[in-house]
């Protein structure tokens, strides 16, 4: 009986959602160029904001190397770009949660660097989207 417990737990386990395995299979035909077109607003210090993307948040930290495979299936990026959180907005006409990252460039002549935005459905909590662009110099 524990033996059966046990291999359900650890197929429970194995099916959970994920958003590394998700953008990642199927070589990250999820990724889009661009940025996400809807009206988002930043909410840092929205506490149920805060809240809902701690999860997505450490799982996507957790890989260092995720999000710069993510920029890559669109533009070159170096080895040595690092990203970091930027925000949680929310975009509630649709009811979307976007986080956004940013990798600065080395050597930033013609753009600044590098963003991924995943965007969320706020009621269901699956990943809708991800988008991956280039920041120009401004």
């Amino acid at each position: 009986m524990r033996r059966w417990i046990v291999a359900l737990l650890l197929f429970a386990a194995a099916c959970s959602y994920s958003i590394v395995r998700r953008v990642s299979a199927r070589d990250f035909e999820l990724v889009q160029e661009g940025r996400y077109r809807g009206n988002v607003r930043v909410k840092n210090g929205d506490a149920r904001l805060t809240a809902l993307a701690a999860d997505w948040r450490r799982e996507i930290e957790d890989e260092p190397e995720f999000l710069r495979r993510v920029c890559e299936q669109h533009f070159s990026v170096p080895e040595s770009t690092g990203f970091r959180f930027m925000y949680v907005g929310e975009d509630s006409a649709a009811r979307r949660v976007v986080l956004r990252y940013f990798g600065f460039a080395p050597k930033p002549f013609v753009i600044a660097g590098w963003q991924v935005q995943f965007v969320f459905d706020e009621k269901s909590r699956r990943l809708k989207a991800v988008y991956a662009a280039e920041v120009p110099l401004e």
